[in-house]
């Protein structure tokens, strides 16, 4: 097991909510068009800041459903830990 004490980049996230189309109105995300662009814009932001061997523990609400999810860690950059 990884010792967060020992990496040199990691990172804390929540509340991605990838997939879930209400939370456009709900989080006021009202910059994109449709929920599939609001995906690939938090993909490519997530990317630009989290390298391929970066740690991420994610505390909560990454996506909506079981599809959505498979296919943003297919996607993301780093080693994504979750939080039960």
């Amino acid at each position: 097991m990884t010792q967060l004490d020992q990496l040199d980049d990691f990172y804390i996230t929540s509340d991605l909510w990838l997939g879930r189309s209400q939370i456009m109105e709900i989080g006021k995300r009202t910059r994109w068009s449709s929920i599939e662009k609001m995906n690939q814009a938090l993909i490519r932001s997530w990317n630009k800041v989290v390298g391929p061997e970066d740690h991420i523990v994610c505390l909560g609400n990454f996506a909506w459903d079981p599809m959505t999810a498979r296919n943003a860690l297919d996607r993301l950059n780093g080693h994504i830990y979750f939080l039960k």
